[in-house]
């Protein structure tokens, strides 16, 4: 699923799919990739990918920070680019689903779904960018 529906919808989609059964997270995150690939490859290609979209967090991806997946997972949800790392972003949504104010998402009230996705959105958003930053200043 890509973005097509909103960020709040792809990372529920996300979620969903890789946790779905007990292979599910590697098998998604082995479509993402050349089998022949290897991690620094894997790596180099991911950040490759966000630098053709935005130079924005161009500081932020040094390929030599212990943490850089999970930095290139944060940047691919918040420029609309299917996340890649999946295991990654497992262990990402556990900490972001954690914070209080995700719990704002149920209580908007709009009159159109698409408003009410663009709500969640702005929320989730913060939440993502906040938590970017605690991993890495840029």
């Amino acid at each position: 699923m890509k973005y097509e529906y909103g960020l709040t919808n792809y990372f529920l989609h996300e979620l969903g799919n890789n946790l779905s059964s007990d292979n599910s997270l590697f098998d998604n995150e082995n479509k993402m990739f050349d089998s022949n690939m290897n991690e620094e490859d894997r790596i180099n290609l991911e950040i490759n990918k966000i630098k053709n979209i935005s130079d924005k967090y161009n500081k932020c991806l040094d390929n030599n920070k212990d943490n850089i997946k999970d930095i290139i997972v944060c940047i691919d949800l918040l420029l609309g680019i299917e996340v890649s790392f999946k295991s990654n972003f497992i262990n990402i949504s556990m900490d972001i689903l954690e914070d209080d104010r995700l719990s704002k998402i149920y209580d908007i009230e709009t009159d159109s779904y698409e408003d009410t996705i663009k709500e969640s959105d702005k929320i989730l958003k913060i939440v993502i960018k906040e938590y970017l930053d605690r991993i890495v200043h840029c």
